[in-house]
């Protein structure tokens, strides 16, 4: 298995951020943070599609299951 397919590199910028629901409670969302996913970049990156997406989230949702631990 290659470091990209799993074992804590992740590709894109990420970002956590806090708000208020509507009932005064605080919740916690894990957003992308980078530029790739608002416009072409001149860096020669791969462009971001729904398969590397999902691959992205599992990687980051393996990395918070590690924290637990």
């Amino acid at each position: 298995m290659s470091p990209r397919q799993g074992h804590g590199i992740l590709t894109y910028c990420w970002q956590v951020v806090a708000n208020y629901r509507d009932d005064g409670s605080l919740q916690y969302m894990i957003e992308p943070n980078d530029q790739r996913f608002v416009r072409r970049h001149w860096l020669p990156v791969r462009r971001w599609t729904k398969a590397v997406m999902n691959q992205e989230l599992q990687r980051l949702a393996d990395l918070l299951e590690q924290l637990k631990q």
